[in-house]
């Protein structure tokens, strides 16, 4: 079965990229995620977006990744993903940043980061924290050691941390995540994959484009003028800038 195209609608609120998903679902040779306008899928761009440039300026690849791994985690809980991208859609992720990224056994220095630790090793962590209380507790040792200072035990785990630097298969690398990750929308006859809300619609939609092997992005552009009455008088909703300032 040929790759289909995967076009992504997108606008700024209220501008009618919705719109835009519903007179396309009509189209026979289209195929809709599951949830149509309603499902707002923001996961891929949201999220490969910051990794890319985390590993572009070298800088900030931890927290990238755990931000990457904790959203996952978070979707692959929603019935939206899961009906859309079946039950392995957490697994691929894992699998991607994996390959994109390295990691060693560093200080776990956050509470966030037990939760990037297996639960086998969590409960090692857990039993481990429970001996080290019963040897050692709240001991001072200030008076059988020769450092200056009083000294005590500290327990500290271990935990992945990653890092990485951007490389010239990224982006082959990230055609095989996402394409493993919409095959369960393949049908045969169907050419195109639809989804809403698959890219910003802002100065990022080029680069997010290039996360995709075969992509296109319909941006509705609704007239500023029309949008500002419509948020005064109907919508009324705080991020659509329209309340009074001073010029």
């Amino acid at each position: 079965m040929t790759t289909p195209t995967i076009i992504g609608t997108s606008s700024f609120a209220q501008s009618g990229g919705s719109a835009l998903t519903n007179i396309l679902e009509e189209f026979s040779n289209i195929s809709i995620l599951k949830g149509g306008a309603e499902f707002e899928c923001k996961f891929f761009a949201e999220n490969i977006f910051p990794l890319e440039t985390a590993l572009l300026i070298g800088g900030g690849v931890d927290k990238a990744v755990k931000t990457f791994l904790h959203n996952a985690k978070i979707a692959a809980t929603q019935s939206d993903y899961k009906n859309n991208f079946g039950q392995n859609f957490l697994q691929y992720t894992k699998e991607y940043l994996d390959s994109v990224t390295e990691n060693y056994l560093g200080g776990v220095h956050k509470t966030y980061d037990f939760e990037f630790v297996d639960n086998d090793e969590a409960k090692i962590f857990s039993n481990a924290r429970h001996l080290f209380h019963y040897l050692y507790g709240n001991r001072r040792y200030s008076d059988v050691a020769y450092e200056p200072y009083t000294w005590e035990p500290q327990y500290t785990p271990f935990g992945p941390v990653y890092y990485g630097e951007f490389t010239d298969d990224f982006y082959e690398k990230t055609y095989q995540y996402l394409e493993k990750v919409f095959a369960p929308l393949y049908e045969e006859g169907k050419n195109y994959i639809l989804g809403d809300t698959l890219y910003t619609a802002d100065v990022t939609t080029p680069q997010e484009l290039k996360y995709f092997r075969n992509s296109k992005v319909l941006i509705s552009n609704r007239d500023p003028r029309d949008l500002y009455v419509a948020n005064k008088e109907i919508y009324g909703e705080w991020f659509i800038p329209t309340w009074t300032v001073e010029t």
